[in-house]
C-alpha cells in the first residue's frame, strides 16, 4: 500500500476526516514549504509563521476546497504559501520604508486604556493552560517555535498547533480593541 495519497483520495479525506488530511499535507509537505518562504522571506522564523498561516488558512477553506474538482492540492498551498511570503516581504518592506509609521503604531499600542489591558490579559488568561504558555513566549519572551517547544518538552508541531489554536481563540475577540 502507498503512503501518498493522488489528489482526488486526499480531496475525498478532507471531506471525511480534515484534521487527518491536513496533517498529511503537513507531515508531507511541511519542510519544502519551509524552504519555499524561507527563499523567499530570507528569515526562517518568517517562513514558520507563513507556513502556520497557510495551513490554518486550509483548515478554515478546507469545505469548500474539498469541493472543487479542478483543484490540486499541492500547487495550491505552494502558491498560498508564495503569496503569503510575498505579502510578508511587502510588509517588511513597508516598515523599513516609513519607520515613522512603525512608531506610531508602537504608540498607538502603548495607547490602550487600563480597560483594554485588563480585558486582554483576562482574554489570555482564559486560554487552555499550554496556549496561554505559547502565547507569552511568542509575544512577551520573543521565543522562537524551536526555544518554545524546548522549554516545554513538546514537538515544535505542537507548539505551531498551541499558536494557532490560541490565535484563532483571540481573533473572535478582535472587535474589542478597534
Amino acid at each position: 500500500m502507498s503512503d501518498t495519497l493522488n489528489n482526488d483520495e486526499f480531496k475525498r479525506l478532507l471531506l471525511s476526516w480534515p484534521a487527518k488530511a491536513i496533517h498529511y499535507l503537513y507531515t508531507f509537505h511541511r519542510d519544502s514549504l519551509l524552504r519555499i518562504s524561507h527563499q523567499r522571506t530570507g528569515s526562517r522564523e518568517a517562513a514558520e509563521d507563513v507556513v502556520q498561516e497557510a495551513f490554518a488558512d486550509l483548515w478554515e477553506k478546507y469545505p469548500d476546497l474539498g469541493q472543487k474538482k479542478d483543484l490540486l492540492i499541492t500547487p495550491y498551498l505552494c502558491a498560498t504559501v508564495r503569496n503569503k511570503s510575498i505579502d510578508y516581504n511587502r510588509l517588511t518592506a513597508q516598515r523599513k520604508e516609513y519607520p515613522l509609521a512603525n512608531e506610531m503604531k508602537s504608540y498607538n499600542e502603548m495607547m490602550l486604556g487600563e480597560d483594554d489591558i485588563d480585558i486582554l490579559w483576562k482574554l489570555i488568561a482564559s486560554l487552555p493552560p499550554r496556549e496561554k504558555q505559547c502565547i507569552v513566549m511568542k509575544y512577551f519572551q520573543q521565543m522562537t517555535y524551536e526555544e518554545m517547544a524546548a522549554v516545554l518538552g513538546i514537538t515544535v508541531k505542537a507548539v505551531e498547533r498551541n499558536m494557532t489554536s490560541a490565535r484563532k481563540r483571540l481573533r473572535k475577540y478582535k472587535s474589542v480593541f478597534y
